[in-house]
């Protein structure tokens, strides 16, 4: 699975939206790749192999409640930087 899979399926998107889509793509993108290997993993085993908490735990080898921590830990980085690339977008 790529990450953008796991943006809702588009239905003929007009030239501005497919562009729109694309920014956003490139910048969760860049995002991921920016977090921590650990981080990156937990979110692509859970979203792009779509693995349950407990599956996940049990290929990191950690408890469920671990890798809920670091679930959360990774969206809330994810966001933040997300949030800065918009920021940076509105000012330029």
């Amino acid at each position: 699975p790529t990450l953008s899979s796991l943006l809702p399926p588009d239905r003929a998107p007009a030239p501005d939206q497919q562009a729109e889509r694309n920014e956003i793509l490139e910048a969760l993108t860049k995002a991921v790749i920016s977090l921590p290997q650990r981080d990156r993993r937990v979110l692509m085993l859970y979203y792009g192999q779509e693995l349950t908490m407990k599956e996940t735990a049990a290929v990191l080898g950690v408890t469920e409640s671990r890798i809920s921590q670091l679930h959360a830990g990774a969206l809330f980085k994810l966001s933040m930087k997300l949030d800065g690339t918009r920021e940076v977008k509105k000012a330029g």
